[in-house]
């Protein structure tokens, strides 16, 4: 990717890594959360690209040692259960730069408590042009969908 946006001059892409891991997983099939995060952060570190990376898990296992470990990086916790917004952060520890809930949670109330403690809010994933729009005039700070052609049709029809 880095070879080709520069090559093309093209601006440099941030970078979404998010972890797959599950507790019952440990050690079986895949490390544990710090060596997971610990190797992805030396590739990361490698490239020089830390600045235009953020890690995103359901795991705040690997969130949680990324922000001890390295808390220049940007976070997203990723929700995909009804817990309160409160009780996840609270688990958490600590503010991640992004809150990534499933789309179906998502309403007025949780886009202002993610702005007023200064996380931004990108639900997922959001695969239709209509529930983009529903969503942006929420005023989430993006989605994540499987479809990123249909962002010119949804730009016309912002109410931003």
């Amino acid at each position: 990717v880095e070879q080709y946006v520069k090559k093309n001059k093209l601006p440099k892409p941030d970078y979404s890594i998010e972890t797959k891991l599950i507790p019952k997983g440990d050690l079986i099939f895949q490390p544990a959360p710090e060596e997971y995060v610990d190797l992805i952060m030396k590739v990361v570190l490698s490239k020089k690209i830390e600045k235009r990376v953020i890690i995103q898990s359901f795991d705040v296992r690997t969130l949680q040692y990324l922000h001890q470990k390295y808390p220049k990086i940007r976070t997203s916790l990723l929700i995909d259960e009804k817990e309160n917004f409160e009780n996840n952060i609270a688990e958490l520890g600590f503010n991640p730069t992004i809150y990534s809930p499933y789309s179906i949670l998502v309403g007025k109330g949780l886009v202002d408590k993610c702005h007023a403690l200064g996380i931004k809010i990108i639900p997922w994933t959001i695969n239709s042009a209509e529930q983009i729009i529903y969503f942006m005039n929420l005023g989430v700070d993006g989605v994540i969908t499987d479809y990123p052609n249909l962002m010119p049709i949804v730009r016309g029809k912002l109410k931003l």
